[in-house]
């Protein structure tokens, strides 16, 4: 009996992103995901056999897919990104903050605020400060945003006072999606699973490099008032026949 190896057991958490197959390298993240696997499957097996010598030689077809459960099923960016349709936001009017308090300021590293402008643009009226003075921007700290369409703050000096921040976001009021029934070409994605880095720093990740949606989309009602578990909706990117998938395990 083989001795367990440790760095190949299934211990790591896993984050899913897709991305065109079109522009392979614009990776959106899909969050709130569980039951995450990456899944190679032998099926249609053809087998050539002799009269005499029995089993000449065996040919499967090989198919890869990455599968799960969306909990936050009515995503409707994500349901465009699948499905298509148009999308129409009715913005709600604006909401001020006052002081939020940030803990942690490192040069060179970013952090989120809280809230975001529901058009994925950066908040306005930001006033960061120290110990209630204000900081100034491009000298102290810069404005970024990030693939969430959250606002991060990058700090360019040190700072020892308690760093607050001022602001002002336009959330949504209300979203809706249309979605045309009929006749639709699935579009190809990229699909990544990445591991969230351990006490080790180490990444592995398993990628699809041209596969599609398939199955049923379910936009679950639950009660779980009534101590009912939340119902997500199941996905399966199964790979295209000729497409790849890369199993990545970094070592070092």
């Amino acid at each position: 009996m083989s001795a367990i190896k440790p760095n190949s057991l299934s211990k790591f958490t896993g984050m899913l992103s897709i991305a065109p197959t079109a522009t392979p390298t614009s990776f959106q993240r899909l969050g709130s995901v569980t039951g995450l696997a990456g899944n190679i499957e032998i099926s249609d097996t053809t087998e050539i056999r002799a009269q005499d010598t029995g089993l000449v030689a065996a040919f499967t077809d090989l198919q890869g897919s990455i599968a799960g459960t969306f909990l936050e099923v009515f995503d409707l960016e994500l349901i465009k990104t699948l499905f298509g349709g148009t999308k129409t936001d009715t913005a709600a009017s604006s909401q001020s903050v006052t002081d939020e308090s940030v803990t942690g300021w490192t040069v060179g590293t970013s952090f989120a605020l809280t809230n975001k402008n529901a058009d994925g643009t950066i908040v306005t009226s930001i006033d960061v400060k120290a110990d209630g003075s204000s900081l100034v921007l491009d000298t102290d700290y810069k404005t970024l945003i990030d693939g969430d369409g959250y606002t991060k703050i990058l700090p360019l000096t040190s700072q020892t006072g308690a760093i607050t921040v001022d602001y002002s976001y336009t959330p949504n009021a209300n979203e809706e999606l249309e979605i045309t029934l009929g006749n639709y070409e699935v579009p190809s994605f990229v699909v990544k699973i990445e591991t969230v880095p351990d006490s080790t720093g180490k990444t592995r990740t398993i990628t699809l490099n041209s596969a599609k949606f398939e199955g049923t989309y379910a936009l679950n009602f639950s009660d779980v008032s009534e101590a009912k578990e939340i119902e997500g909706a199941e996905f399966t990117f199964t790979g295209e026949k000729g497409s790849t998938v890369t199993i990545y395990d970094e070592k070092l």
